[in-house]
Parts: C-alpha cells; structure tokens; sequence
C-alpha cells in the first residue's frame, strides 16, 4: 500500500503485524509497470514529498484454495514532524485469493488523512509572532536594565 505525499515523515512506524514494514520513495511505480499501483484520481503524485510505502514481507499467504478470511490490516500508522492533515490518496495492490481470479493482481483506491507541509502564510504568520515575542522581551530587558540614579 502506498500513501502518496506523506510530509515530515519521522520514522516511528505502527503495523498490526511484524510482518508489515514501512519504506519511503520520492515517486512510486504505478500500473501496468510489475508491482506498481494504480494512481488516485484527483490526487497527483508529488515527486518532491515522499511516498509512505507498507509492504508484507511474510511468507506467501492464501494465494489459492480460498476464500480465506480477510486479512486485517487497521492500525497502520507513523510519525511526521508537521501537525497538519489533509487529505491525499492512497492505493493497495493485493492477490485475488478465490474464485476464477485467484492469483491475479487486485487494486483499490481511495483517499485518507497524511501530514501536509504548512503553507507559506503560516510559515510568515510564525515568524511575524517569533519577531514580536523577541521585541518585547529585548524591550522588557532594557527597561530592567536602566537605574535612576539619586543625588
């Protein structure tokens, strides 16, 4: 599964099973390259913010002989330096496990919440609020450091 344009990714990664790792790719490989996923809709890949990627590295599972249960896989989650959510698309690549299309490749699309870069305004609106914190301590310092000297 990939989850296109995941901002500030940090690392800490949460799966359901030792089985499930997480990597990161600048741009992922979409259908009909092997492997690759279908694209979201409406929500272009940016090839300068890294793509979140969760792969099962288990031994292969219900690939033929179904139907098999559904395999869980909530509680997915990881760790980025921005607070910011938007929404960006996600897209899963999986194996047909019963009747005439075992084997073959399924697809599934959709969007969910990811980290977002904070936008240009947000960044000035800080660095306005820093300066004015800055002014008035370097202010509140020179008041404290005047001495009224008596004769």
């Amino acid at each position: 599964m990939v989850i296109f344009d995941f901002a500030g990714f940090a690392g800490g990664v949460m799966t359901p099973s030792p089985n499930i790792i997480a990597s990161t790719e600048l741009v992922s490989s979409v259908f009909p390259d092997p492997g690759g996923v279908l694209p979201v809709p409406g929500y272009p890949d940016d090839p300068n913010i890294l793509n979140l990627v969760f792969t099962w590295v288990g031994p292969p599972f219900q690939a033929s002989g179904g139907p098999f249960p559904d395999l869980e896989f909530a509680g997915l989650s990881a760790l980025s330096t921005y607070g910011g959510v938007k929404l960006t698309g996600y897209s899963a690549r999986a194996v047909t496990n019963n009747g005439a299309a075992t084997g073959l490749p399924a697809y599934n699309v959709g969007e969910v919440g990811a980290p977002t870069v904070p936008e240009p305004r947000t960044w000035a609106m800080m660095l306005v609020g820093f300066m004015a914190v800055g002014h008035v301590l370097r202010q509140r310092g020179t008041r404290r450091g005047r001495r009224v000297q008596t004769v």
